[in-house]
């Protein structure tokens, strides 16, 4: 009877004075615990992890727990053991590391070429053919990453960009090798080396 009793003042009081924030009951203490439950908790971590990740964010196993509703601890396991590449860089951020590379190596090109045309200065062949296999290295990468990039709608523009520069660091090469050719050429004539009219050495 008492405890019917205690049930009805709770419910008038629960009437005057609405609760903000849902309780929960300990099993093992019987304490009341203010604030939101577990389960309460849930639905809010799994759509802030959704939109984390749905925005670009790195997908930690924190995030992916949230997300996916599962034990951090398990998710953990599973990871290790089937060897997730938790710690790989996003695709995004090595494409825009490529760039950057990319269009340093055509600044030293054009600024290599700006130089010899200007100041006179002879052009390094060992240089050149260092920017050569550069550039054929950029290649490489640029083919094993670009199956994936073209996958993205928004990553054709960047495959674009990225075609038409690896294109001009080649025709720069190509432009500087042929003045290395006819600065040797000059040279062998001016020393007497080349077949009078026509340039070329013997």
């Amino acid at each position: 009877m008492a405890g019917q009793r205690l049930g009805h003042f709770t419910l008038v009081l629960s009437g005057m004075f609405p609760v903000r924030e849902q309780s929960d009951t300990s099993k093992t203490t019987g304490q009341t615990i203010a604030g939101k439950t577990p389960a309460m908790r849930k639905p809010f971590a799994r759509t802030h992890a959704l939109r984390a990740l749905a925005e670009g964010a790195k997908a930690t196993l924190d995030l992916l727990a949230d997300a996916s509703g599962r034990s951090l601890r398990m998710l953990k396991l599973q990871a290790e053991r089937e060897g997730w590449a938790l710690d790989r860089a996003p695709q995004e951020d090595l494409a825009a590391r490529f760039r950057v590379f990319a269009a340093m190596l055509l600044d030293k090109l054009e600024d290599a070429g700006r130089k010899a045309a200007e100041e006179g200065i002879t052009i390094n062949k060992a240089e050149i053919d260092g920017f050569i296999t550069i550039i054929r290295g950029l290649e490489k990468v640029d083919t094993i990453m670009r199956p994936e990039m073209v996958a993205k709608e928004n990553k054709i523009k960047q495959d674009e960009d990225m075609a038409e520069v690896l294109q001009r660091i080649n025709t720069r090469i190509v432009e500087m090798a042929r003045e290395l050719a006819a600065q040797l050429v000059e040279e062998s004539c001016r020393a007497g080396r080349c077949v009078a009219g026509e340039g070329r050495m013997v």
